[in-house]
């Protein structure tokens, strides 16, 4: 299961990538956080923005790694995490994408 975790977190990393480069090009900061009426709380550089998702999924995945003696309940901590991951990381991705064509 951990190499699934690890494909998750390199895949993410593509995405993150090509996405540096496809969305919102003009843009040297993106927004991080929505309010509930759909107003942009706050925004972080451009880096800043597309990796902290990868980052903080490795993050968890490492202290599950870690920390989790019983590898039956790892393995399905992983499994969730390198499904929410990257799921979670395309919706930051696709509300961006949105936030910019709607200021456009």
């Amino acid at each position: 299961m951990i190499l699934v975790a690890i494909l998750a977190v390199l895949g993410m990393g593509a995405i993150s990538a090509s996405a540096y480069f496809i969305v919102a090009p003009g843009m040297r900061r993106l927004p991080m956080q929505w309010s509930v009426s759909g107003r942009v709380n706050w925004t972080a550089p451009r880096l800043v923005a597309l990796s902290l998702t990868p980052l903080l999924i490795s993050a968890i995945m490492l202290l599950v790694i870690a920390l989790e003696t019983e590898l039956a309940e790892r393995d399905i901590a992983l499994l969730i995490l390198s499904v929410v991951g990257p799921v979670v990381h395309l919706l930051h991705i696709a509300l961006i994408g949105r936030q910019t064509r709607n200021l456009s």
